[in-house]
């Protein structure tokens, strides 16, 4: 399958490549990301939607044309404007924050220098022997060796995240607002090494979600952690392959909003309450 701007978050996509965002929903519940490739749910609906079109749409504005970012305001129409209220017809109060953001981002000339080059390129690599896609934000080379990847955050503060200690137990650290995106950038370094023969540099450009934007550039120049992505990061994608493929059944996580959905309770089985006496 030869992907293209329009059919790189189709489903059809997703069941011909792994990318970064799915290899982490495979880890989080197989069932349910075999059941979205079979078209039989959608994590989305069971979200807010016009939060992903938020980042979206923020994307577009900075890293497309005019033309593809009227395109795109036109195509989500409905979740952008307001049908009633005091914005009736205008933007929806998100996406006057949006609005916001993207100004911000275009009045700093360093934001703007490292979001200036070839935009949305599609790379499909083969990283440890599996056919990934991945879509860049912005390719700084031949000019600069670097790329960056375009985020947008609720804050630049810390955040929790969950990690296994030495003893394969869960252990709650906080970590900065760029830690959880080592592995994306890992992969997508990785993407333009195998196009190019050169490893680039990976940016971070982020703007907050905040009434008053804050920006913020982060360079990944840890080659050790980069590495390290690569390797022990992605260490579950022979078995999810296993399990996207048929070979074994995707194990159910029976915490997610599909394991809920479709749980079936059976009366024989049924747990009993320790006696009080």
């Amino acid at each position: 399958m030869e992907l293209t701007q329009a059919n790189y978050y189709s489903l059809e996509a997703d069941r011909a490549y792994m990318s970064v965002s799915q290899y982490k929903s495979w880890c989080k519940c197989p069932a349910a990301e075999l059941a979205k490739q079979a078209g039989e749910w959608s994590p989305e609906l069971a979200e807010e939607p016009i939060y992903f079109t938020v980042g979206k749409y923020v994307d577009n504005a900075l890293t497309e044309t005019p033309e593809v970012f009227e395109q795109f305001k036109q195509d989500n129409s409905s979740l952008i404007l307001a049908k009633s209220g005091k914005n009736k017809d205008g933007p929806k109060a998100p996406f006057v924050q949006a609005d916001k953001m993207i100004a911000r981002v275009r009045s700093d000339p360093a934001m703007m220098a490292v979001l200036s080059g070839e935009t949305q390129m599609i790379l499909t690599p083969i990283i440890n022997g599996v056919q990934f896609k991945c879509k860049l934000d912005v390719v700084l080379y031949p000019k600069v060796q670097a790329f960056t990847d375009l985020k947008t955050a609720k804050d630049f503060g810390y955040e929790w995240t969950s990690k296994q200690s030495l003893g394969g137990k869960p252990l709650n650290i906080k970590v900065e607002w760029y830690d959880k995106y080592w592995q994306q950038l890992a992969v997508y370094r990785e993407a333009l090494f195998q196009k190019y023969d050169v490893h680039l540099l990976p940016l971070i450009a982020g703007v907050t979600k905040q009434n008053v934007p804050d920006i913020d550039i982060r360079t990944f120049g840890n080659e050790r952690r980069l590495k390290y992505e690569l390797s022990v990061g992605l260490i579950m994608l022979d078995h999810i392959m296993k399990q996207k493929n048929g070979e074994i059944e995707a194990e159910r996580c029976e915490h997610c909003d599909y394991c809920k959905k479709t749980k079936i309770l059976d009366l024989d089985s049924l747990p009993r309450a320790k006696s009080d006496i």
